[in-house]
């Protein structure tokens, strides 16, 4: 099942749900993470989710897509431990409003591998796989 409206050629290996967020794995690359509405997202809160994660994907090379359908909070101090993932090459945001749009941009500070925002998650999944194809 594709739940993201992404291209037919691309095939969900997995799905991981939890108190926090609900993980979706496409073809053990690309990592779409859609964390529930009024969550305080921190690597203690979240720490379980990223190693099952992990664990999922394996040794491939992927990319993180944050699709924030929903409104939460997250420490971007935390992004230094993502930033230590050898396999994550980057991130992506992808944001439905304006105050989703600022944040993601000002959290793309705190992380020092790419990380770009986008407006939809198809432009999202594409860069993505640039990043992995490289």
């Amino acid at each position: 099942m594709n739940y993201h409206q992404l291209p037919d050629t691309v095939n969900i290996t997995k799905v991981i749900k939890a108190d926090v967020a609900s993980i979706y794995i496409y073809k053990n690359e690309i990592i779409v993470i859609e964390v529930k509405e009024g969550v305080i997202l921190s690597i203690k809160n979240g720490k379980k989710l990223l190693l099952k994660t992990l664990k999922a994907v394996g040794t491939n090379p992927c990319v993180l897509i944050s699709n924030r359908i929903n409104s939460f909070s997250i420490n971007p101090n935390d992004y230094i431990y993502l930033e230590k993932i050898p396999t994550l090459l980057g991130i992506a945001i992808v944001y439905y409003n304006d105050t989703t749009k600022t944040t993601g941009k000002l959290e793309s500070n705190f992380y020092k591998k790419p990380f770009k925002t986008f407006n939809n998650i198809i432009d999202a999944y594409n860069w993505s796989m640039e990043l992995i194809k490289k």
